[in-house]
């Protein structure tokens, strides 16, 4: 659906699929070769938050974080291709809403331990009940 490439060494954002650009709640995957390396999701439009990697800044450590390990592949001459998951009818239960980018992305994460999260890749202590 859309793909990272690096013009006068600036990390742009390239759509190949306008269907999905203008739509929020979703679920996006960077993959290098067959890897998926990062899975995340957004409220946002999905055209906005891959700005929000592309203009990173120090602080923003987490997509300042992604970024670079983008710009260290694409510099290998390693394609990185984006994916997202767009769900165009929300689930009810009840008055609650379900999300379903939300929904499955802590489950894809701990399946695929891809290797750019930080979220599902470290066991974390239980808070004190």
């Amino acid at each position: 659906m859309g793909k990272w490439d690096l013009e006068c060494n600036v990390l742009k954002y390239k759509n190949t699929n306008n269907n999905i650009q203008d739509k929020d709640k979703i679920l996006y995957a960077f993959v290098v070769g067959n890897k998926v390396k990062y899975v995340g999701k957004s409220a946002q439009k999905l055209c906005k938050r891959m700005k929000l990697y592309s203009n990173a800044d120090n602080s923003q450590k987490n997509n300042t974080r992604i970024k670079k390990k983008i710009l260290k592949k694409l510099k290998d001459r390693r394609e990185v291709k984006i994916y997202a998951f767009y769900s165009p009818s929300l689930c009810k239960i009840g008055i609650f809403e379900v999300n379903w980018a939300a929904a499955l992305e802590d489950s894809i994460i701990e399946k695929l331990k891809p290797a750019w999260n930080k979220q599902g890749t470290t066991k974390k202590s239980s808070p004190p009940t």
